[in-house]
């Protein structure tokens, strides 16, 4: 039982090492090409730019009501929390 694990275990890290390795490689490659590109003086592609926005506030108070909510996330610490104001 404990050998089948292992063996397992052995060829999972063998073909994650080499997915790792040969996705590497490629990356290397494309650098290369882009490198070759842009020392010959061409011009590089534009990365795609998203077609809508992730927030789209229709007003002022709702684009304030959506950075008051963000902010509350970012500062919350967790300290009186069981306290509801006026109590």
């Amino acid at each position: 039982m404990l050998t089948t694990l292992l063996v397992i275990l052995l060829f999972v890290c063998v073909v994650l090492l080499f997915a790792t390795t040969i996705i590497a490689v490629l990356a290397y490659r494309n650098g290369v090409k882009d490198g070759i590109a842009v020392a010959k003086g061409e011009k590089m592609e534009d990365l795609p730019k998203p077609e809508t926005p992730i927030f789209k506030a229709k007003t002022k108070e709702e684009n304030d009501l959506i950075t008051e909510g963000l902010n509350n996330i970012l500062t919350y610490d967790g300290v009186n929390v069981d306290k509801k104001e006026g109590k």
